[in-house]
């Protein structure tokens, strides 16, 4: 049997209790460092900055981000309201023909995984996609900044459309990182459709829970604040024109591509989609077999 005197049993177990309380402050220090870094990374994502990890084209990318930042950065002082429209536009142009012709039989997907793999495949396809993202949220930004086409009323109600605008963007950019935490970064940038199969271990939870496509529909509004904190009656317009854009690609693309790589599961009735990701109520035999 082991003897404890009795002066260092009445340290012993408190300073056990504080050993046990110390490791569990480190424990939620590291969770919720570990959950901050994966919502900057989120963030830096949604916008074409790609942090997840480090390489060399991700480096040669970067730089390549750096110089159209300071391109836009010109064009916010010298160019006309009129011409950041049209740039506008036709970033907006290339960036649903980009994602249209992705996902389609000798698409871009197919031609990148024949070429490179599947891997640097897709890679190479969500570094283009980066690049898309950083060049529609810098064009638009540009629009809604020199923008002319004032909202009606603005001038009187400024306050009003501010505090709108604020309201709209906390509850697109929570909408769109919330979703993102739960299908990750990978989903966000189409990775289910582009390798044609499910990557993620997906439960319904979240906004996933509340709103059957989530990204798509709330997941705008920051868009919306954009223009209503600025005024802009194009940016609103265009922002409008962006999700019918978004729920055509998902009607006549995504929906149809991820029911047929799903088809071969047992499932029940009861499933929507959104970002490749496909939500179930209830689930028969192994959902990712």
């Amino acid at each position: 049997m082991i003897f404890f005197p009795h002066s260092d049993i009445q340290y012993f177990f408190p300073a056990m209790y504080c050993l046990n309380f110390f490791l569990k402050i480190l424990n939620f220090m590291n969770t919720f460092f570990s959950l901050v870094k994966k919502i900057v990374q989120i963030l830096l994502a949604m916008g074409g900055i790609l942090t997840d990890k480090i390489s060399t084209k991700r480096i040669l990318f970067m730089s390549s981000l750096g110089l159209v930042y300071f391109l836009f950065s010109w064009l916010a002082k010298e160019t006309t309201p009129f011409i950041s429209v049209i740039i506008f536009f036709l970033v907006f142009t290339c960036r649903y023909l980009f994602l249209f012709f992705s996902f389609n039989k000798n698409g871009i997907a197919e031609q990148l995984k024949r070429k490179f793999g599947e891997a640097n495949g897709f890679e190479i396809y969500k570094l283009s996609t980066a690049l898309m993202f950083f060049l529609s949220g810098s064009s638009f930004s540009l629009m809604i900044y020199k923008s002319n086409f004032i909202i009606p009323w603005y001038n009187s109600l400024e306050y009003f459309f501010i505090a709108a605008g604020i309201a709209s963007v906390l509850t697109g950019i929570v909408v769109n990182v919330w979703s993102t935490l739960i299908v990750g970064i990978d989903v966000y940038y189409y990775k289910d459709l582009f390798l044609g199969k499910a990557v993620v271990d997906f439960k319904k939870k979240g906004p996933y829970a509340i709103f059957s496509n989530p990204m798509y529909g709330m997941g705008q509004a920051n868009g919306y604040g954009y223009a209503l904190i600025y005024g802009s009656a194009a940016g609103v317009v265009f922002i409008l024109l962006n999700q019918i854009m978004m729920y055509l690609f998902y009607f006549t693309i995504e929906k149809p591509h991820i029911k047929k790589i799903f088809a071969k599961n047992r499932i029940s009735n009861n499933y929507t989609f959104n970002k490749g990701v496909l939500v179930t109520e209830k689930i028969k035999g192994n959902f990712y077999d």
